[in-house]
């Protein structure tokens, strides 16, 4: 019995120890305003996007997501999303699920304008996280 016990506590060790060293991916999505609607474009992406991302936190598919502003005017980019998933995997692992969440949002305007009208996506990066 001892020794079952020993093994037992090594297999939770070992699954418990792998878990917390998985790597994960985030990705960084950088958006440029149209001149005068910074302002317009944070709301439409967190009436849209955050709202979605929102519902996939809570489902346990993404482990974080935030908003960053870029403090200096006249860069390539005015504000990064970051969303950070479970494992390596990133979108690829959730994109069935993620799918689903989409196709149910229903899209808010912004002052009757759409993201095209308020910024764009100047790139898009995926970074791995190490523990």
């Amino acid at each position: 019995m001892k020794r079952f016990l020993y093994l037992l506590a090594i297999l939770c060790f070992t699954n418990f120890h792998t878990s917390i060293a998985q790597s994960k991916v985030a990705t960084l999505t950088y958006l440029k305003s149209i001149d005068g609607e910074k302002d317009n474009l944070k709301d439409f992406l967190k009436r849209n996007w955050f709202v979605m991302d929102s519902i996939a936190k809570q489902q346990n598919l993404i482990e974080h997501y935030a908003l960053w502003e870029n403090p200096t005017s006249n860069q390539d980019w005015d504000l990064i999303v970051h969303v950070v998933y479970k494992d390596e995997k990133g979108y690829e692992g959730i994109a069935n699920a993620f799918e689903k969440i989409r196709s149910t949002h229903k899209k808010i305007l912004i002052n009757n304008k759409d993201l095209k009208q308020l910024g764009n996506i100047v790139k898009s990066e995926t970074v791995l996280i190490h523990p």
